[in-house]
């Protein structure tokens, strides 16, 4: 189970090939374009295609930006990492795995007759463009997961599996000794604990993310959706602006502050100026 899942190639080489082929196609495709290019492209495509819907409400699209955002960030930022740890893994596996699919009962016949009672390919063996080299054995993946491939019971019955039926073949790449099963493991497990830190801190990055898209969205949402009707003219629209009617001088002091003040002033002057006086004629 932990060497790593690929795909026979058609070649005569006897080399097999990858699945990550895929992979590396979408990379080229994306190769030289920028995130936002790309989101931009698949967010107007989406939107023209909706819009020709009569029950579209444009205020109700930001789910789907939200959608395309996270699509493209998976794809240019979240991805190639765990794609090289896969890829790594892979190289280090001292097999590969070489998958088939036998979607009749005549192909769930040949794959039967290439191999022997001990599941083991007898000789080269060609299944729909696919090469089967001599020696691959069979793993207990797909529709053999969790049978004994120890007892010959289960290949006298392999006729009678269900099709589509996935099979699943082992191929060593070189040598395979207990040491080298032992490094493949260690560093599997090396891979598998950063792959389980790196997903971790992502889902909490994420999650963070819609928090923060939730809180834009109950500050401003209010002034951006539509109002049912424009609002009452005997209504004051700011909650804190009811009391500014209640006092016509609200704003300003009052009329007899404003004079007790002034005239506590004048008195002031008054005794100063006395004072004044009085000191210039004892002099």
């Amino acid at each position: 189970c932990l060497c790593p899942r690929r795909q026979a190639g058609g070649d005569e080489s006897g080399d097999s090939g990858s699945d990550s082929g895929g992979e590396q196609g979408k990379s080229r495709v994306y190769r030289g374009e920028s995130a936002m290019g790309q989101w931009q492209m698949l967010v107007d495509k989406d939107y023209r295609e909706k819009i020709q819907d009569p029950e579209f409400r444009p205020e109700a699209y930001i789910s789907d930006y939200m959608y395309w955002l996270m699509k493209v960030k998976s794809d240019f930022q979240w991805q190639p990492p765990l794609n090289q740890c896969i890829q790594a893994m892979r190289d280090s596996c001292v097999e590969e795995v070489i998958e088939v699919v036998a979607s009749t009962k005549q192909e769930l016949g040949l794959l039967q007759a290439c191999m022997d009672e001990y599941y083991t390919v007898r000789h080269d063996f060609r299944f729909n463009n696919l090469r089967l080299p001599s020696g691959s054995h069979l793993l207990p993946m797909g529709a053999f997961r969790g049978k004994n491939l120890k007892s010959s019971v289960v290949y006298e019955k392999m006729e009678s599996l269900p099709v589509p039926a996935e099979f699943f073949f082992g191929w060593a790449k070189h040598d395979i000794t207990q040491q080298k099963i032992e490094a493949m493991k260690d560093f599997h497990m090396v891979k598998l604990a950063w792959c389980g830190t790196y997903c971790t801190n992502l889902l909490a990055a994420i999650d963070a993310f819609f928090a923060e898209v939730l809180e834009d969205l109950a500050m401003c949402g209010s002034l951006e959706t539509p109002m049912p009707h424009p609002p009452h003219m005997s209504h004051l629209y700011l909650k804190h602006c009811e009391g500014r009617e209640l006092a016509v001088d609200a704003v300003t002091p009052r009329s007899n502050i404003s004079d007790s003040s002034e005239e506590g002033c004048q008195d002031i002057v008054g005794l100063e100026a006395e004072a004044a006086s009085s000191g210039t004629m004892q002099e």
